[in-house]
């Protein structure tokens, strides 16, 4: 049973949308009994100490830390898991590469975790300011940025949901992601609004 969720203080977008991964499609609960109620604690550094390795917490899944299966980074007992990041191994885990409504997510969460912000206001750089500012609040930026993508993975499954019927669907969503632009404030806050999330203050 796990009762604890860890990743590093002041975590990134990857190691938040990967909770939401695990906490928000039935297969987190599934292959991780638990984990909706698990707690979350922020490490102060990657590695854990005293000679403990991950193995050693069956009952904690470490994200982004930790040298788990869930930590992309090099660590003394493991090389970097390259071409990776921390919601690309959930996803696998989780068998949801292949979800429409994820594919964007995990596309430009990879891309800035692997190669850093390009675009003003894009969504990883926004909650790593939130940290900046709100530094003591780990568990309110994490809550708002889990609702925060969840809403951009229904805004998107919105989009696969009125194509899937046609015979040339798949053409379409080609066609679509082709207009990809990266997630930034702006457009996190129009798929916010059109669902009429609670707290727009954020």
């Amino acid at each position: 049973m796990i009762t604890h969720i860890v990743t590093h203080k002041r975590p990134h977008a990857d190691e938040l949308v990967a909770r939401m991964l695990l906490r928000r499609f039935k297969a987190g609960e599934l292959k991780f009994p638990g984990i909706l109620t698990a707690k979350t604690s922020y490490m102060t550094t990657g590695e854990l100490t005293d000679g403990k390795t991950w193995q050693d917490f069956p009952d904690t899944v470490f994200l982004g830390c930790g040298g788990g299966p869930f930590d992309e980074h090099a660590t003394t007992k493991k090389e970097r898991d390259e071409n990776e990041s921390c919601v690309t191994l959930v996803a696998k885990c989780l068998e949801l590469e292949g979800e429409k409504g994820l594919e964007k997510i995990l596309y430009y969460i990879k891309k800035e975790d692997l190669g850093g912000s390009k675009v003003k206001h894009e969504l990883p750089s926004v909650i790593k300011l939130l940290h900046a500012k709100y530094g003591s609040d780990d568990e309110g930026i994490a809550r708002w940025t889990e609702d925060a993508y969840f809403a951009i993975c229904q805004d998107e499954n919105s989009k696969w949901e009125a194509i899937k019927n046609d015979p040339d669907a798949e053409e379409k969503w080609s066609a679509l992601k082709k207009q990809w632009q990266p997630l930034t404030i702006l457009s996190t806050y129009d798929v916010l609004a059109s669902q009429n999330y609670s707290d727009l203050s954020w």
